[in-house]
């Protein structure tokens, strides 16, 4: 498991403003909009200081969201992107935690912007887009972050950058490749139908 194995590696790289500039230079690519930068980056700061997030989780709900953009072409937009990004990052979260939110929790967490009803609809109306498939290859998980920490270092001053761990890079050397994780394609070997 990627948090198991790489844990002591991450929390270096969890700088709560530049990790949440990174999360959304990718989500402007993936959308294709940079005017969703500043407000979305104000509200992953909050989120990411409330939560004490891992950068493992923030990878993970970037994967589960890259897979609507693989079965409901065209349903991600500039528009639904911090809905949809929450929404994955909920289910990522309480997945991968041994303390999962519940629902007014996670409504404090994001400042009331949205009510505990919206969260509820949010998830369902998620996981049905995603046909409950949650699971995600590890490698996918580490492609992920090895592209967060490459955005992560466009976003600081030189000197002031993280080194991709050796481990990391091993996945996948081609950085053309990993920063057009927008063309990603999820394994699908192990994927339960």
């Amino acid at each position: 498991m990627v948090n198991e194995v790489h844990e002591k590696d991450l929390p270096t790289i969890m700088r709560r403003r530049p990790m949440a500039e990174a999360t959304v230079a990718f989500l402007a690519r993936l959308v294709n909009a940079q005017v969703i930068a500043s407000k979305l980056t104000n509200f992953l700061v909050v989120v990411y200081r409330r939560l004490k997030i891992d950068p493992h989780i923030v990878a993970y709900a970037l994967c589960l969201l890259l897979t609507i953009r693989t079965t409901r072409e065209g349903s991600l937009s500039s528009q639904n992107i911090k809905r949809y990004f929450f929404t994955s990052l909920l289910v990522a979260h309480n997945m991968l935690t041994d303390t999962p939110y519940d629902l007014p929790s996670w409504s404090l967490i994001v400042e009331e912007s949205y009510s505990v009803d919206e969260i509820a609809l949010m998830e369902i109306t998620y996981l049905g887009l995603i046909n409950w498939q949650t699971h995600v290859q590890n490698d996918d998980v580490t492609q992920m972050l090895v592209t967060l920490i490459r955005l992560y270092n466009t976003t600081l001053p030189p000197g002031g950058t993280i080194e991709v761990p050796i481990e990391f890079d091993k996945v996948s050397s081609d950085e053309s490749l990993i920063l057009s994780t927008i063309e990603y394609q999820p394994s699908t070997s192990s994927l339960v139908s």
